[in-house]
């Protein structure tokens, strides 16, 4: 799950520059919000978990998408 200002969104962790982080490792994570696009600004503080672990960080790039929404929905069988 994603946090970044008002938006709350599941996403799927992409990439990792790393195999593995603990408490204190700083890293670069690629995510791919799953159901709908948002916009987001470099700069802006992101908070990211998935049950009890939560990393904090900041968007330092984005990425425009490679595919429509409409070819999304269609790969992933989601209808409007």
């Amino acid at each position: 799950m994603i946090h970044c200002g008002v938006i709350r969104q599941a996403a799927k962790v992409v990439e990792m520059d790393r195999e593995l982080l603990r408490a204190g490792d700083k890293g670069i994570i690629r995510f791919r919000f799953m159901y709908h696009p948002e916009h987001l600004k470099e700069g802006t503080t992101i908070l990211f978990r998935e049950g009890r672990t939560k990393g904090l960080g900041v968007v330092s790039k984005v990425h425009k998408p490679n595919k429509t929404v409409g070819q999304l929905k269609q790969q992933s069988g989601i209808n409007s």
